[in-house]
This record gives C-alpha cells, sequence and structure tokens, in this order.
C-alpha cells in the first residue's frame, strides 16, 4: 500500500539542484537565458532535468512526490518549496503557475485535484538520504543536463 502522507520536500528535491546551481552562479549563461515566466522554457527545464531525476525516482518516491505537487498546487505554498522558488527568481505570484506546469508537464492527462485522504506533514522536515529512492543511475551529469537545457534554449 503506498503512503498517504506527503511532504513538500519531495517537490524540493526536484528543483532544489537547479536552485543550487543558480544560487552558485554556476553556468550563469544558461540561467541568464532561462525565463520561468516562459511556458517553454519551463517545458525544456522539465524535459532536460526534472523528468528525468523524477523517472529515476522507486514507484514509492515517484508516488510521494507526485501526490506531494498535487497537494501544493491545491493550497497555498511555503516552506521549501517557496525557498528554493524564489532562489530561481519567482515571486509569491509566479509560483503557483510554475508548480501548475511542472505538474501540466510531468503529469499531463491526470487531474491535480487534491485527494482528502492524504495527510499533510505540516512541520515537514526535509527529506533524508533513505527517503527518495532511485531505482536507476542517472544517464548524464548534471552538468551535461544544464547543457543539453542550454542548447535547446539556444535553438529556440
Amino acid at each position: 500500500m503506498k503512503s498517504k502522507v506527503v511532504n513538500p520536500h519531495y517537490v524540493a528535491h526536484l528543483i532544489g539542484p537547479i536552485a543550487l546551481a543558480n544560487d552558485m552562479e554556476q553556468h550563469e549563461d544558461i540561467f541568464e537565458l532561462l525565463d520561468l515566466a516562459c511556458k517553454y522554457h519551463v517545458k525544456f527545464l522539465v524535459d532536460e532535468i526534472i523528468q528525468p531525476e523524477y523517472l529515476r525516482l522507486t514507484d514509492e518516491s515517484r508516488h510521494k512526490t507526485k501526490e506531494s505537487l498535487r497537494y501544493l498546487l491545491n493550497t497555498e505554498s511555503s516552506g521549501a518549496v517557496s525557498h528554493i522558488c524564489s532562489t530561481l527568481g519567482l515571486s509569491d505570484n509566479e509560483i503557483p503557475k510554475f508548480l501548475d506546469q511542472l505538474w501540466e508537464f510531468l503529469f499531463p492527462a491526470e487531474d491535480k485535484l487534491w485527494l482528502p485522504d492524504l495527510k499533510y506533514v505540516k512541520k515537514s522536515a526535509p527529506l533524508s538520504f533513505n527517503d527518495v529512492s532511485f531505482a536507476y543511475l542517472p544517464t548524464r551529469s548534471f552538468n551535461e543536463s544544464l547543457e543539453a537545457l542550454g542548447n535547446r534554449m539556444d535553438n529556440e
């Protein structure tokens, strides 16, 4: 039986590496081109970085991540996800649209309405190493994924 507890840190896990690279001013050329208000740029980001990382997760970790994103879409964003999104340059008003686009690109045919039988961890702790399980090794490094993102934006 799958867990019915959602934790926003599962979503933060997907976008955290991007925010960290941006904050550390790595690949400035790519982040200067990246416009998260542009639907196509968000799609490129999902295609090149977020979705491959999501698909590497075990079924249980994917389920927890998906339900956590679903919950965030139906509540006011705060905490870890808001902080990470603000590091990417998104304002409080832009975060819901960005999360909505993540859902649209990761789960295009699925309803995003919140399931009331889920329990939200209000004072959720960051995930530990054992909370997120991967089923596969990455097919490319994070830097290679960022370069692929940059190439797609250059060819737009």
